[in-house]
C-alpha cells in the first residue's frame, strides 16, 4: 500500500463522452449512446457504441480494456479492434439487463479479461490499463470456474442523469435536487464526482458531490440518498460550466466537506 497522487487523472463528463465519435483501428465506427455504470463501485464499465449507417440497428459494447485513446482534440474514442470485429460481436438488447453471461460472451470474443474476478476496481489492479497488461503479458488469465461469479450490476448512465429527468438527490435533511451529470476518471473510469443542480436551496446552482457521499440509491424511486446536509451541500464550492478541474478547486472541494481527498487516500500500487 502507498500514498498516491496521481496529478495526472483527466476527468470527463459524461455528458461529453456521449458526444463522442467512436473509431476502429480501420475507421468510422459510429457514436458513443450510453454508458454502463457499475452501480456497486460507481465504475464505467462499458460505453454503448450507436453504429449508425454503417451497422443500422446495432449497439454494441466496448470496455476500456479494448481502448486505446480518448482523443479530446478530434472528439473521438479510439478502439483496438477493426469494424469487422465489431460487426460480428455479440449483440446488446437495451431492453434487458447485460447478464453475467453476456459479459463473458463479450470478453470472450474480444480476449479481454474479467474485470471481475478479484476483488479490486479492474481485477487486482485500479485501472483496466494495468489489467489489460498484466492479461497481454500471460501473468494472468480468465479463471474456469464460473460458480462463484456474481451478477451483473451495471446501470445506464442515461437513466441516472439528466437536468429534468436525472435522479432526485436526497440529503439528511431534505431533498436537495436532482443529478445533471457524472464525472469520470478517465484512468480507472471512476465517478469521481456527480454534478448536482440544486433545485431546492439555490435553483440552478451547481454543485459537484463525491461517491463516497453517497448512503444509498433507490432505483425504483430513482433517489440517491447522501450523509451531507442541506447546509454542506449550499457551502461547498459552486462548479461553473467550463470551469477546469484545478488541484486547489477539489482540495477546496473535499475540505468543504470534511473528507479526504481521494489522491491522498491510501490506494493500491497497481494501477
Amino acid at each position: 500500500m502507498s500514498l498516491v497522487n496521481r496529478r495526472d487523472i483527466i476527468l470527463h463528463f459524461a455528458s461529453v463522452l456521449k458526444q463522442y465519435n467512436v473509431k476502429a483501428t480501420d475507421g468510422e465506427l459510429g457514436k458513443v449512446k450510453d454508458l454502463y455504470m457499475d452501480d456497486e463501485n460507481w465504475i464505467v464499465r462499458y460505453l454503448i457504441v450507436d453504429t449508425l449507417k454503417w451497422l443500422p440497428g446495432k449497439k454494441v459494447l466496448v470496455s476500456p480494456l479494448g481502448m486505446d485513446n480518448i482523443n479530446e482534440l478530434n472528439r473521438q474514442v479510439e478502439i483496438k479492434e477493426t469494424k469487422e470485429k465489431i460487426k460480428d460481436s455479440p449483440k446488446v438488447n437495451e431492453i434487458e439487463p447485460v447478464s453475467k453471461k453476456h459479459e463473458r460472451m463479450i470478453s470472450d470474443y474480444f480476449d479481454w479479461p474479467y474485470y471481475w474476478a478479484d476483488q479490486g476496481l479492474w481485477g487486482s489492479f485500479q485501472t483496466p490499463r494495468g489489467l489489460i497488461n498484466a492479461y497481454d503479458s500471460g501473468q494472468i488469465k480468465n479463471p474456469l470456474d464460473r460458480e462463484l461469479e456474481k451478477e451483473s450490476h451495471l446501470r445506464s448512465m442515461n437513466e441516472i442523469q439528466g437536468e429534468f429527468t436525472g435522479y432526485k438527490i436526497q440529503a439528511i435533511d431534505g431533498e436537495i435536487g436532482r443529478v445533471s451529470d457524472l464525472v469520470i476518471d478517465g484512468d480507472s473510469w471512476f465517478v469521481r464526482y456527480i454534478l448536482v443542480e440544486t433545485s431546492t436551496i439555490l435553483p440552478g446552482r451547481l454543485v459537484l458531490i463525491p461517491p463516497e457521499s453517497i448512503q444509498s440509491v433507490d432505483w425504483y424511486t430513482k433517489t440517491v440518498s447522501v450523509h451531507l446536509t442541506n447546509d454542506q451541500i449550499k457551502n461547498a464550492p459552486p462548479y461553473e460550466p467550463g470551469m477546469p478541474f484545478t488541484r486547489d478547486y477539489e482540495e477546496h472541494l473535499y475540505r468543504s466537506y470534511g473528507k479526504e481527498a481521494y489522491w491522498k487516500e491510501r490506494q493500491s500500487t497497481h494501477y
